[in-house]
Order: C-alpha cells, then structure tokens, then sequence
C-alpha cells in the first residue's frame, strides 16, 4: 500500500488538506515519526497469529461439569493477549482507530463469569479508515488486503459504558484503548485483533444546538467523548495521555459567520476541553484536546459532549430547523426460543436496546407477544439531517444467570499471556463451580446459550412524517412500531 496525505483526505471526504501530518502519527505512535516510516509501518501486514502471544487451544483446559459432561475451556484462560508481544512498531500497549460503525450493539453471549465480566460487552463494529488497517487481522470481518479495508471489533463490558454515550450504526468513531487478540474464535489458527477494552470512544453526529449570540437554534457538529479506564477484565490509566480529535464544522449560514462551540458536561469534572478553530485565517474544523495527561482526576471517568457551529444573528438556519418527535411505540416478539423442557418449563426473557439518534433506552425480561415500549425522544432537526433507529438485543437462557457471578480468581486469568500451570488450575476450577450453579438446567442438557436475537437499523430524512410504521428486524423475529411526528 502506498499511503498518502491525499488518499487520507479524499477518504474522510476533506476537500483541502487542513489536518497535520503530525497529527495523524500521534494517533499511531509515540512520539510521532517519519512519514516515510508511518508509509513502511502502515503498508505491513498483521498475521494475526494469537498462539504466538500467548493464547491458548480450546482443548488445553478439559473440566468435568456435573459429573457426567466434558466441556473444553482452554480459549479463556487466557481470553485476551496483548496484540504487542510480536509487534516491535512501538512499545505502547493501546491503539487509537478512526473509521465509521457498521453495527454498534450488544453482545448478550459473552462468557458470563467475573473477571471475564460483570455484563455483556457493548460491540463497535469499525470500518477502519486506511491508515489504521494494519492493526487489522486477517481474521477480521470483511478483511480485504488488496482494498486495504476490514472491520475491527471493539468491545466494551456495557457495566462500564452508560447509555448516553453509545453511539449508532453510520456514526464515525474514534476509539481508543487496549490492542488484543481474541483467543475465543480462532479462525484457521488466526485470532481476530480488536481494541478490547476501549479506555475512549468518541463518535460524531449533526444535529443542532443554540449557540450564543444566534437567533434560535443552529446545525452543529456533535463529539460524543466517554473516557473511562474500567474496562471489566482490565482497567487502564486515562492520565496518561491526551486524547486529540477533528469535528468538521457544518455548512456555514452566511459568509460572514464564524465558529461556535459549546460543551455540556456529563460527568462533573473541572477539567475542560481545549478548543482551536484551524485553520485559524478559514476555519473548516474544531481541533479538540482533552488534556487529561498528569492531571488527578477525581472519578474514573470522564464525559462531555461538544457542539461545534457557527454564529448566526440573522437565524438563517433556524428557519430550516423543525421540532421532531419520535417514538419506538412497541415491539412484537414473533419466536419462541425457549420451548418447553422436558422436565423443567422456561420461557423467554427478551432483552431490547432501543436507539434514537444515540439516545438508548433498554427493556427487560419481556416475553413473547406484543410489548409495549413507549421510547419518546423529541429532536429539532435540520431539514438536511436525518433520523436513526436502531435495536438490538438478546434473548436469555439460564447462562444469563451467571452473568457477573465471581469465581474468586485474577483478573490476569483473562488476559495475561504467562499464566502458572497453578493459576490456569485454580481459574479451572472456579469456572467449573460457576457453572455447577446453574443446577437443575444442566440436568436437563441441551443449550443453556443465551439467543441472539436480530438488529433493526433505520433511517428517515428529518421532514418524513410517520405514523404506525412497522419496521421489521433484519431476522424478522420482532418488529417495531414506530412514529415520527
């Protein structure tokens, strides 16, 4: 691959080259290097070898459960290694990755057990922009070495990821955090590479926001940043670097206007985002640092989301701006997926993630049938933006009660690649007394494996007016009914 500043430009869609080559190398490396280096570093090819960081094969932990089964559990101990080991590009153990979701999701069947985790992983599948696909492996989903595309899975245990900063499906993302290979899901003896767990995602939306100075509301460019260093299995430092991004600034109003930006602040904190116009003589972008690095953070986390626009006294945007309310009205769950036992009964336990232009709401323990849900959520939209609705989940089966349930091991169980023939024993055996706790589900045999369930993704042009429309899931297991008023 030959890469050029050109090639970045013409793929993020920026007419004229007003990104730094500096800043680009920041995200890969540090302290930046040579553009011929980044050329010689991007162009080579991850082989995705997990066994020689450190995982291991499905039959090298055995486990007797109940007495009468065998069950092979060798790929989680260890889940996780270090994508680093065999890469001497640079020392640092994170990446950063930009690029657009293909899915932003729940899992609903990750391995339920603490440290693994303490809830389902909330999935972002990345279309990675071209300078970031040598983090990629070829066992990655869509992986194409002569296209220089592929989609990296970042996953993030949803204990420690709130609602309001999950992104939606068509979002570009900008995601920072631990570089793995995932042991689980080997792949003709390749592991996927994934940014698991993220520390930062920041993803980017338009909408509108009112700005000092402007008669009613205006386009804005939105950063959603969420920076949290719990991750589940691993936690990592947040202070120990700042984390630099570019929000394109919407069509201006008028020729005359100039930048705007406001910040709302989800977590309480008094450090404040570093805001610069650039280029400063014609500005098309916001150039955003959160200086986070060496700062003493009171809480763990940190979160804002950033609106950038222009001044605009006249209200010129605001006479294409209109109030929009939507709402998921109901879900109609269509299949059974827990038929009768044999000897015990069971029965569904849908589990739905319901998505308006980021705004998330989740309902539990639903059966089958129609179910009302009732997510409201009223937006002033341009006529230019549009409207997003996504849904998600899974259905539940007795493996969803271990989910989060302790076995008393480390947490390096899960992702340390030199693991003692004690420790993997001792992680054994507590998975083993995990799953003895689902009882009587185990006499029964069959699948405990929780079911997923299918995704729905919709969009509207902002003026689009709807009333009862049905929108089906991609399995068509379920469907919602939704209005736009």
């Amino acid at each position: 691959m030959v890469l050029s500043i050109r090639k970045i430009y013409h793929q993020q869609e920026v007419d004229n080259p007003v990104i730094s080559i500096k800043n680009y190398h920041q995200l890969h490396f540090k302290p930046p290097t040579s553009l011929k280096k980044a050329n010689t570093v991007f162009s080579s090819i991850n082989k995705g070898n997990g066994f020689d960081c450190g995982c291991r094969k499905s039959n090298s932990l055995r486990l007797e459960i109940a007495g009468f089964s065998l069950k092979e559990f060798g790929e989680v101990v260890p889940s996780w290694v270090s994508a680093v080991k065999r890469d001497a590009r640079t020392g640092a153990k994170t990446r950063t990755i930009t690029g657009v979701l293909t899915q932003s999701r729940i899992s609903g069947t990750d391995f339920p057990l603490k440290p693994w985790h303490h809830n389902y992983d909330w999935n972002y599948y990345v279309k990675t922009d071209t300078q970031f696909f040598y983090l990629s492996s070829p066992a990655n989903h869509g992986y194409n070495a002569k296209t220089q595309s592929a989609i990296m899975e970042c996953e993030w245990d949803s204990a420690f990821v709130p609602l309001w900063s999950r992104p939606m499906p068509g979002d570009r993302v900008q995601i920072t955090g631990r570089w793995i290979y995932d042991c689980g899901h080997p792949i003709r003896s390749k592991h996927r590479s994934e940014i698991h767990p993220p520390k930062a995602v920041i993803s980017f939306r338009e909408e509108t926001d009112k700005f000092s100075g402007n008669k009613g509301l205006s386009r804005a460019s939105q950063a959603v940043v969420y920076i949290n260093g719990k991750g589940g299995y691993f936690n990592q430092r947040i202070n120990d670097q700042n984390y630099s991004f570019d929000m394109y600034l919407p069509p201006k109003p008028a020729t005359s206007s100039t930048p705007k930006f406001r910040v709302r602040k989800k977590i309480t904190s008094t450090i404040n985002p570093i805001i610069v116009p650039f280029p400063s003589e014609d500005p098309k972008l916001l150039r955003v640092t959160i200086p986070l690095k060496g700062k003493r953070i009171p809480s763990v986390n940190y979160g804002v989301i950033i609106s950038g626009g222009w001044s605009d006294p006249m209200g010129v945007d605001a006479k294409n701006i209109k109030k929009v309310t939507i709402n998921i009205i109901k879900a109609n769950f269509k299949k059974d997926n827990d038929p009768d036992g044999i000897l015990f009964n069971k029965r569904d336990e849908w589990y739905l993630y319901a998505g308006i232009n980021g705004r998330w709401k989740l309902f539990e323990s639903m059966e089958k049938g129609e179910r009302t849900l009732n997510h409201k959520v009223t937006l002033h939209l341009h006529k230019t933006q549009t409207i997003k609705i996504s849904a998600n989940g899974y259905e539940a089966d007795p493996i969803h009660d271990l989910m989060g349930v302790s076995v008393g091991v480390a947490s390096k169980v899960a992702s340390s690649s030199k693991l003692t023939p004690k420790e993997r024993k001792k992680a054994g055996n507590g998975i083993r007394k995990g799953f003895l706790k689902l009882g009587k589900n185990l006499l029964e045999g069959g699948s405990i494996e929780n079911d997923k369930i299918g995704i729905v993704n919709a969009t509207f042009p902002s003026g689009k007016r709807v009333n009862n429309r049905i929108i089906d899931s991609n399995l068509r297991d379920y469907h919602l009914t939704v209005d736009i008023a």
